[in-house]
C-alpha cells in the first residue's frame, strides 16, 4: 500500500465527540508533512512515509466512536492538472 484515503463520517448531528476528533487529528495530523487534507473530514496518507498519520486518524476516531472508513491506494496517487492553474500544487 502506497498511500490510503482516510474519511470519517460526519455524524448526522454534530456533537462534542466530533469536535473533539477534529480539534485531535488538526493538531497532530496537520503538522505532518505526507499528510494532505482533502476536505472537513477527508485525509490522504502516504502510508510509505508517514504510516503513524493513519494510526493517529484511526486512534482518534476510535476514541471519539466517530466511523471511518479507509481506502487504500497500491500506488501513488496521480493527480490530474485541472482549473484555472493546473500548475498549482497543494
Amino acid at each position: 500500500m502506497h498511500s490510503a484515503i482516510f474519511v470519517a463520517v460526519e455524524p448526522t448531528t454534530q456533537s462534542q465527540e466530533w469536535f473533539g476528533f477534529l480539534d485531535d487529528a488538526d493538531k497532530t495530523v496537520h503538522t505532518t508533512q505526507h499528510v494532505e487534507r482533502l476536505g472537513k473530514n477527508v485525509w490522504l496518507v502516504n502510508f510509505q512515509n508517514a504510516p503513524y498519520a493513519l494510526g493517529y486518524l484511526i486512534s482518534y476516531a476510535e476514541r471519539h466512536a466517530i466511523s471511518y472508513r479507509i481506502l487504500p491506494l497500491a500506488d501513488e496517487p496521480q493527480w490530474i492538472p485541472a482549473g484555472p492553474n493546473p500548475g498549482h500544487s497543494l
